[in-house]
């Protein structure tokens, strides 16, 4: 299988520390590169390379594009790149790690002692096992 993200103008990504896609405009050097950003909060932002984890998805524009022109065609693309990337692994991966950091204390104490709960039984059963077998 060969390797098919490659750092390219146009291809979707997601940098760390921020919420949402972000397009790559220009390549700045091996380890920078500029994007434009989903949510306007940052239009532009140069970004190094170790913070992006780049997509399988990309949107046609030209190199060094205006922001206006960037955003109208992520715009245009990106509730089919969502529908997509909501059944994908990284996806659901993404809506894991996001319901887990929405969890209150208290939930989180639920699932502590459900999960203790489960463990026991689990336990419990084996033991039951191993005296029936001897």
């Amino acid at each position: 299988m060969t390797f098919t993200r490659f750092v390219e103008v146009g291809r979707l990504c997601k940098v760390e520390n921020t919420v949402g896609w972000a397009v790559i405009t220009e390549i700045i050097s091996t380890n920078r590169v500029l994007c434009v950003f989903e949510n306007n909060k940052r239009s532009r932002l140069e970004v190094p390379l170790r913070r992006v984890t780049l997509s399988n998805y990309t949107v046609s524009i030209q190199r060094g594009a205006k922001t206006a022109a960037v955003l109208k065609a992520l715009k245009e693309a990106l509730p089919a790149i969502e529908k997509e990337h909501a059944t994908s692994k990284s996806g659901l991966k993404a809506n894991r790690s996001l319901r887990k950091r929405q969890t209150t204390d208290f939930e989180r104490f639920k699932i502590m002692v459900l999960k203790k709960r489960v463990w026991i039984l689990l336990i419990f059963r084996e033991t039951i096992y191993w005296l029936k077998v001897k």
